[in-house]
């Protein structure tokens, strides 16, 4: 009889999960829109090198995972690591991000996308490049805003191939 109960439990919760709408009765496209709205702001604020407004898409303890880099946690840490970039001159050229595909749960949205980087590095002589992928984890704030709880992203380019 216990586990006819907890294997009932299990199909409701499942049935209601995948019957509930994303959030709050908003739809996918909805909060496509609204990523993308936000992926514009924070890309113009990024090349024009204005971090406190990249940083206000941050929750205080975010997890940040960067290719080849250790993982950073709370968003001093992630600010420290923007300054300490700006001071070595590196500054980004272009950026654009491609939504691929949005999840929700509650108040949690999973973003699924590829990005394009071009940025100046001092000692190249030209700039570098960059293509991959990436997931970010949106928290819907009580306020309906939106602010990263989570990101990574990885290159498509792999550093150890040749291009021969």
């Amino acid at each position: 009889m216990r586990i006819y109960i907890i294997t009932l439990g299990f199909i409701i919760c499942f049935v209601v999960t995948a019957l509930s709408p994303p959030y709050a009765g908003e739809d996918v496209e909805e909060i496509r829109r609204k990523l993308e709205k936000i992926s514009a702001i924070l890309v113009r604020a990024t090349i024009e090198d204005d971090l406190d407004t990249v940083m206000s898409y941050y929750i205080d303890d975010v997890i940040t995972m960067p290719a080849y880099s250790p993982m950073l946690k709370g968003k001093e840490a992630l600010r420290k690591r923007q300054e300490d970039s700006r001071k070595k001159g590196h500054s980004i050229d272009s950026l654009n991000f491609t939504i691929v595909d949005i999840h929700s749960c509650e108040n949690i949205v999973y973003e699924i996308g590829l990005y394009a980087i071009s940025m100046t590095i001092p000692g190249r002589a030209r700039p570098f490049a960059d293509k991959g992928k990436y997931v970010t984890i949106w928290e819907i704030q009580e306020d309906g805003s939106f602010k990263i709880k989570a990101e990574i992203w990885n290159s498509d380019i792999n550093p150890w191939m040749s291009d021969d």
